[in-house]
Parts: structure tokens; sequence; C-alpha cells
């Protein structure tokens, strides 16, 4: 039966229809849940990142689930223990405490904050010190473990403590198991044994056994940390070993393996290493499709490594290279990659449409999908400078503390109007514009007044330079057939295309020439003050008072 938890304690269902029920654990090391679920199966749906599993009363951690459709139409989950939750809990460097051994954990789960969680117990009478000697923090995990070689006396014995957990208690005992007086023989509970010998290890068996009480429907005699002992009656030699794993399969007893560890004979100084499985797989190593702490080797992805949310994952192999990607609408899209032929580096969006290049012979550049061709729209030329190909920016820029910003795209303007440009704003208040529209005329302003405005239409090719007060004030202006200087309206230069020059001052009182032969001009007494001045034709001819 598996039972599906909450992180909070709440149950949410539970299912006796899995398969390949797998529950792994070794000595002082690790202890994990492995099943297959049908997709159909109601706990399929429960399963998810921060789901907890119980087994035979232990409970375990999701780290990974895999689902396939189709022919298979399974779910494979992985879990660890929950005692591996000891690991987000640290201890600080050049960690040290002597006293009895129940105070000592007691004050390890304090300091880390796994007191929070975990409990801890441990045998009365022994007591001493423990010192980790890191230079850097480490897990509390890590922490209970360094009793195996802490400095620790008492019940006349001296030495470390081994750990083991049962859920959310830390157990610490002189050792972890007994001596149950097993023993395995040959062609009875011994189904192969395969014998070596090396100049550096002895003698090495490889054991095959049949766990005969499990396969007759009951309990196991024997468990991890216990002493078995193996007669091999054709060689001879009579084995004494530690249980250091034990592999138990829930639903299929004859998937029941034991790892072995170091032997001693009974009738010698010397010892054996020996670290055998039923698939002659050491402790140390790993398991093609188990997963640890996340991370797992196939034949098909190589090196694969899932974050804890199920969103993100490494892959590394021969084909494909490094990559990393992130699940998508249940697609995995590639967010990162290395290229072993080029050197390169790419980094892609979400959508798969942008990317950028960086390593390689080019050194940095960055391209958009159009269609199915990658453009370059930006990057690094020879001389190190930052090139802009085929690009759009957009957008606004700003200096370092803010008062000087530079911003490219739509623009309104004083006037009103919509334009396309750049605006240039310093101290946070006065900005100048470069403004253009789809008509090809061009905008100079400044703080919302014209200063420079170009037309290509009516009139073609005409030119106004502004002063601040734009049409209010003064103006110069050029066309292809004219020259106007305008102050305030009134028009005191003017070349226009009949071939006149007019120049006049204020309401025309000043002087007027025209090219063509004939000269005209402004006639009248003007008052100045406490003054009158008189023109004739154009030209002063006295002065005097009001």
């Amino acid at each position: 039966m598996i039972i599906a938890y909450t992180k909070s304690g709440k149950m949410l269902g539970k299912t006796s229809k899995a398969w390949d029920v797998f529950v792994t654990k070794e000595l002082m090391r690790g202890y994990e849940l492995s099943f297959c679920i049908a997709n159909s199966d109601p706990l399929r749906q429960l399963i998810a990142p921060d789901v907890v599993f119980e087994v035979e009363g232990q409970k375990y951690d999701i780290t990974s689930f895999a689902s396939s459709s189709g022919t298979d139409n399974i779910t494979v989950v992985d879990a660890e223990h929950v005692s591996y939750r000891l690991n987000n809990y640290v201890l600080p460097e050049q960690y040290s405490f002597a006293n009895s051994a129940q105070t000592i954990i007691n004050t390890m789960l304090s300091v880390s904050g796994a007191d929070a969680e975990f409990t801890a117990t441990a045998p009365v009478g022994i007591g001493g010190s423990i010192s980790l000697q890191n230079d850097e923090p480490v897990s509390m995990r890590a922490g209970a473990l360094a009793f195996k070689n802490a400095s620790l006396f008492g019940d006349g014995q001296s030495g470390g403590l081994e750990v083991d957990y049962d859920n959310f208690t830390i157990r610490l005992s002189r050792r972890v198991g007994k001596d149950t007086g097993k023993v395995f023989k040959f062609g009875r509970d011994l189904v192969d044994l395969r014998r070596t010998w090396s100049k550096d290890n002895g003698a090495t068996y490889d054991v095959d056994i049949a766990v005969l009480q499990r396969l007759e429907g009951g309990e196991l005699e024997f468990g991890v940390g216990d002493d078995v002992t193996i007669e091999d009656a054709i060689l001879g030699d009579t084995i004494k070993r530690r249980i250091i794993s034990y592999t138990k399969c829930i639903d299929n007893p004859t998937l029941d393996k034991i790892t072995l560890g170091v032997f001693v004979r009974d009738s010698a100084d010397n010892s054996i290493s020996m670290a055998v499985d039923m698939q002659a797989i050491g402790a140390g190593s790993v398991k093609e499709g188990k997963s640890y702490n996340n991370v797992d080797i196939s034949h098909e992805y190589g090196f694969r490594s899932v974050s804890g949310d199920g969103l993100m994952r490494t892959i590394n192999n021969g084909t494909d290279g490094y990559k990393i990607q992130r699940l998508v609408s249940g697609v995995w899209r590639t967010v990162w990659e290395a290229e072993s032929s080029t050197g390169k580096t790419i980094a892609y969006n979400l959508a798969g449409n942008r990317k950028v290049e960086l390593g390689g012979t080019d050194g940095l550049k960055m391209y958009r999908l159009s269609g199915s061709t990658w453009i370059e729209v930006a990057g690094l030329n020879s001389a190190g400078q930052l090139e802009a190909v085929n690009a759009i920016i957009g957008g606004t820029f700003a200096s370092n503390d803010g008062n000087a910003t530079l911003k490219f795209g739509t623009i309104t303007s004083a006037s009103g109007f919509t334009y396309q440009g750049v605006r240039l704003r310093s101290d946070g208040y006065n900005y100048c514009d470069i403004l253009g529209n789809a008509l090809g005329n061009l905008r100079i302003e400044s703080n919302g007044n014209a200063i420079l405005t170009t037309h290509n239409v009516d009139p073609q090719g005409m030119v106004r330079l502004y002063s601040g007060n734009g049409f209010s004030g003064s103006r110069l202006q050029l066309s292809d057939d004219s020259v106007w200087l305008v102050r305030a309206g009134e028009i005191f230069l003017k070349c226009d295309g009949s071939g006149n020059t007019t120049v006049s001052s204020h309401n025309n009182n000043g002087v007027r020439f025209v090219r063509d032969g004939v000269y005209y001009g402004a006639n009248g007494t003007h008052i100045v003050g406490d003054r009158t001045i008189t023109f004739v034709n154009g030209l002063c001819v006295g002065f005097g008072y009001v």
C-alpha cells in the first residue's frame, strides 16, 4: 500500500495497485523509494513536487517522476526518505561540542534549526566530544554521520555511534543491527556463488541469495547492519559479514537484493573486502534508471538532472552535448546549450525565436528567427565594438543618476502629432526631440518648441529654422524658389519665385526694394519716444521732437 500526503500531513489518497515498489536502505547512507503506477490510477493525478509517500510506515519525499503515454502509459516515481531533509539544515564551520551523546545531538539539531522537524535518541551513559573539523558549513545529515568517528566513551567501550532513521527520528547506537545467527548455505538459499582472488583483497565472494522466507510470505529474519554467515561447502569456507544494503521489492520478493559488506573470517585475523549484490553492483556505484538526488543515467538521455519542481532539467550526453531545458506547456524547450563543434554556448528564449551565442570565433552574436532562418541583429565586431545588424531598437535608456534619458520609438510632439523619433532629456525636465513621420517630414523641437522643420510636400523641400518661440517668434524659411525671414508673423526679408526681393521694417514702414529696376520705398514720420523720424522713399531724411 502506498499512501500520499501533503507536507503538512493531510492524506491525499492511496493505492495498492502500484508495482515494482522498491525500498533500498543502505547502512549509514541511502534510503530511497521507487515505484510504477498506471496513468489511469487516481493516485497518479495527485503526484506533485511537494507530495510525501508512505510505504510500510516510513515516509518519503518525491524527487522525480516521469510519465509515458501510448504503449506503456505509466508513471515512474522516485523518492527519498524524509531523513534527507536534514540536508536543508546547516551547522557552522569548525563545529565542536563535548557532553553526553544525547545533549550533543540535541544541540546540533537546535543550532542547525533541524529541531523544527526532527528529534533524536542516543544511548544513555555515553558522552565525550565531537568535532567536525569543517572549514565550511556542513549539513545536519553530515553532522549526524560524524558520530561514527567521534570520541565517545561509556558502557565500557570507546569509539563512535552509528546512525539510523525512523521517519523524523534520528537514532544513534553503538551499532545498527545485530548478529542474528543467520546462515546462508549453497543449494538452500545461495543461488550462485563466485569466488575470485587478488593480491590486494584476498578471497572475494560474489553471492546471489534467494530470500526463502520472503518467497513463502514471511518477514525477513535479518536487516541492514546485521551479521550473517555464508557457508561454502564446495570451497570449504565459512565467511561472516554485515549486511550493508538491502533492496526490498514490496510486490515481488523474487527481486529482493542484498549487498554484503566487509567479512571477517572465523579463523583468521585478516579481512577481505567485498561489496556485491545480485547484480554485482557495488554500494558506491550508480544504477541505470535510478535517481540520485534527482540525477539519473540512462541510454536515452545519458546524464540527466531534474529540478525539485520538475520544471527544469539538465542533459549531458555524446549526442546532444550539454543542454538546460525548461518545461513549457508539456514540452521540454532548450534554453541553454553548449556546442562542442563550435565552442559556443547558446541561450534561447522560451518561445524559441530569439537566441544569443557566446564564444567560438565570433564572440557575441544575437539573432531572431524569421521563418526557419536565423537573422543576426547585433553582436561584437572584430574590434570588439557592439554593432546592430537588421536590428530594431526601442525603449528608454537612462544614465546612472537618472537625470539623462534617451528614448527611441513613438513620440507625441507638443503640437499633438504622433511621430517616430528620438527624445533626449536632461536634468529630468529639458528635452530635445528629433521626429519624423510617414510623409518624410522631419522636426527638431526643444522643450516642445519647433527649432527646425522640413517638408517633402506642400511645398516640397521646404526647410524652416525657428527661434525658441516657434511661429510666434522668428524664423528662416527656405524652399525650392524662395527665402523668407520672418519675425512675429511679419516678413522682413522675402525673395520669392517671381524674382522679387523685399526688405521691410516693422509694419512695412522700413525699406522696400524691387529688383527689376524700379525702386520703392516707404514714406512717413514715425514717433520713437520723444523723437520723430521722417522717411522719404525709404530713406531717413530728418529727426524732430514730439
